[in-house]
């Protein structure tokens, strides 16, 4: 991932003026016509946020439009507040119980977060609140469908909102029988006071009302499918069933990329489509395909010649997220779920097409950044590469100007596109992030991309290295993630390890033509570096073999006076 460079205020939108509790009206009818079949009336104004691949329940979310997504309790209490459309499939679970991931990395992905029933939903959702207890429930029904009137009580919950917590929340909901092992359920979050409640129950009620049976029609594509591969086509059809459900969402498809986005900026849409390509052009000549075969088929022989653990599953996921906005304490970011694997996770498959995989993966593209905040990304990021969910998302950042939303682009598409020609190996963070932010600096012009500075990290660098304050050069090499995110001995903050790690990178790959105290020694640090993590999956001898000779004080010192020279 990439931090973004916002203020604390911006970071986190309790410091903004906050809003008057009121309660939403009625809007315009959201329709579902491709699959299950029916329409209901959802809050006026409010922005549809869709469910994240590995939700399991959710069809998409309603959350109030504009900058503010929470009302106010009390004096500083905030409630998020949200509208959700939820299915409960069992015909779905039943069928998914029977069919067997292929492997560990498989596995992982597969994970959903999926409830049988609304209750469990309520339960597992920290966004709603905690502590619901079920408090009434009414049948009746509603557009000649069977339906079930549900009340629950609990608390606001600091986890979420990061102040006290503890307030009176309420869940409320409607649940409508569609068949007998498919349900659809519209849910809200709201106060529970006795004062506000009152005001909420009845617009919310006429929504949930509003429900009504619809005629289920083919789902057209806008694609010719015959001209893709069988592996493209596949997931074509998957996003198109799904874009269909996402009003205001749209899919764009390009050579070696899908695209979703809410942007109805036609003009960044086609430059977003173009420097994807093109930056995916100069990843093939720097990282090319048949290296790419040789490094898995290598790491397949070796996971077979030791089958007890060793390469070849993937780690855990919930590494430490991205680091916390420069200016905070030096302490990780909010840890994602399907944070990268561990240190020596790998992904010993030779059988897929890596090539043909990569261009499968998708880019989701967010309008503004409350809706990319709302859809789940980390606080502290600019834009995220999410190997288990197989997204890059990220948003036009007009705060900071539209050169760093294309940086982020290029430093995300970095990871999205040697995950499929490495598998799921995870380098070192000075390696990783460095490498993403080497093409986070090129420069897109007459729709070519030419290598230039990180100017964003070059001048943060530059001072590090007066004031001394950087990083060991024999330390940073062999960092864990969560020690690059500022969790270290030294207490070297994130952006200045970002920071290290890029002009690293840089003078690694541009030193030998520029350097007048170039050892060649060190032309292929990076090639060995990487060649050998694809080989074995492991990180310590990746750093050994890549180092092997290298004297750290003479290269230190050779990367200070290179990078003190940089304009």
């Amino acid at each position: 991932m990439r931090t973004v460079r916002l203020s604390l205020a911006l970071l986190l939108p309790l410091a903004a003026p906050l809003a008057h509790a009121q309660s939403p009206k009625p809007g315009s009818y959201f329709v579902e016509d491709t699959d299950l079949g029916f329409k209901v009336k959802v809050p006026k104004d409010w922005e549809f946020i869709p469910a994240t691949p590995d939700e399991g329940n959710a069809i998409g979310t309603y959350v109030p439009g504009g900058t503010t997504k929470y009302i106010t309790l009390g004096d500083s209490e905030v409630m998020f507040v949200h509208c959700w459309i939820l299915v409960f499939d069992r015909r779905a679970q039943d069928a998914g119980a029977e069919a067997a991931p292929k492997d560990a990395r498989e596995a992982i992905k597969s994970m959903k977060k999926v409830s049988v029933d609304l209750a469990s939903w309520v339960e597992r959702t920290r966004e709603a609140g905690s502590q619901f207890s079920e408090v009434a429930r009414k049948e009746l029904k509603v557009g000649k469908v069977e339906a079930v009137e549900v009340e629950y009580e609990g608390k606001t919950s600091s986890e979420v909102t990061g102040i006290k917590g503890g307030l009176p929340a309420k869940v409320y909901a409607m649940i409508y029988e569609l068949e007998p092992e498919r349900d659809v359920a519209l849910v809200f979050n709201c106060p529970g006071d006795d004062k506000k409640w009152p005001k909420w129950q009845k617009p919310l009620l006429s929504m949930m009302k509003s429900f009504q049976p619809v005629e289920v029609e083919a789902l057209e594509s806008a694609w010719s499918h015959e001209i893709l591969s069988p592996m493209r086509r596949a997931k074509l059809a998957k996003l198109e069933e799904e874009v269909a459900k996402n009003p205001g969402w749209e899919l764009y498809v390009t050579p070696n990329y899908f695209i979703i986005s809410n942007y109805d900026d036609k003009q960044f849409i086609e430059e977003l489509e173009g420097r994807l390509e093109g930056i995916r052009a100069v990843y093939e000549v720097d990282f090319p395909k048949e290296k790419a075969l040789e490094a898995r088929a290598a790491r397949a022989e070796e996971g077979e010649a030791g089958k007890d653990g060793g390469p070849g599953e993937p780690g855990e996921p919930g590494e430490p997220g991205e680091p916390g906005e420069p200016g905070e304490p030096g302490e990780p970011g909010e840890p994602r779920e399907d944070a990268e694997p561990g240190q020596d996770a790998a992904r010993s498959e030779v059988h897929v097409d890596p090539f043909e995989e990569s261009r499968t993966s998708v880019v989701r593209v967010c309008e503004k950044r409350e809706q990319y905040l709302a859809y789940g990304a980390p606080s502290s990021s600019a834009g995220y590469w999410s190997w288990k969910d197989e997204e890059l998302v990220l948003y036009d950042d007009k705060v900071n100007g539209r050169d760093d939303t294309w940086d982020t682009l290029h430093h995300e598409a970095f990871h999205q596109y040697i995950y499929y020609f490495y598998g799921n190996i995870s380098p070192h963070s000075w390696y990783n992030e460095g490498t993403g932010d080497f093409y986070g600096g090129y420069e897109y012009k007459r729709g070519r991309f030419q290598p230039d500075k990180n100017q964003g990290r070059m001048g943060v660098i530059k001072d590090a290295i007066r004031s001394g304050d950087y990083a060991p050069w024999k330390d940073i090499v062999r960092w864990s993630q969560a020690e690059y995110y500022g969790s270290n001995a030294g207490g070297h903050d994130p952006l200045t390890n970002y920071s290290q790690g890029w002009s690293m990178v840089y003078f690694l790959r541009t030193g030998k033509e520029k350097a007048r105290c170039w050892n060649d020694g060190w032309d292929k640090i990076l090639d060995t570096y990487l060649d050998t993590l694809g080989r074995t999956g492991e990180t310590d001898k990746a750093v050994e073999e890549a180092f092997a000779g290298v004297d750290f004080d003479e290269i230190e010192a050779c990367w200070k006076e290179y990078t003190a020279k940089v304009k």
